[in-house]
């Protein structure tokens, strides 16, 4: 009996343990935690640029045409964008299908910093990246 109990309790502690590692904030998104989550817009140059977030997937719209789409992940208020395919006509000139990142010609890499991925921080209402900034819609 004694050694039954001892084992339940052993049980509980691994249990215990295993949901205090999979609850902890990781940077996952979630739409419970997720500061990015939502659509961001904002006007570069009379360009209407629309970012909608959610479940740690974006997607980037150039005039309500889908350009650009990747994923993302956080960190409190700073969130890592990763660019995962792009549509070259939509965003630059070119052929008008998605391409992923590495097969983009090297001089569209450039223009995004020749890095798949950039930094970016939210504040309030705005996210701020590339030196562009977008306002929550």
């Amino acid at each position: 009996m004694a050694k039954r109990i001892f084992g339940m309790g052993m049980l509980v502690m691994v249990l215990v343990f295993g949901m205090t590692v999979v609850g902890c904030d990781n940077g996952i998104a979630t739409s419970a935690n997720d500061p990015f989550a939502g659509t961001w817009i904002s006007n570069v140059v009379g360009v209407d640029v629309r970012i909608v977030a959610s479940d740690g997937n974006w997607r980037q719209y150039i005039n309500n045409v889908e350009g650009i789409r990747g994923t993302y992940s956080f960190s409190g208020n700073n969130v890592t964008l990763r660019l995962i395919d792009i549509r070259p006509a939509v965003v630059f000139s070119g052929v008008d299908e998605w391409v992923s990142w590495v097969n983009l010609d090297p001089a569209i890499q450039e223009h995004f910093g020749g890095s798949q991925t950039t930094a970016g921080t939210i504040s309030g209402n705005t996210f701020s990246a590339q030196g562009v900034t977008h306002t929550r819609q």
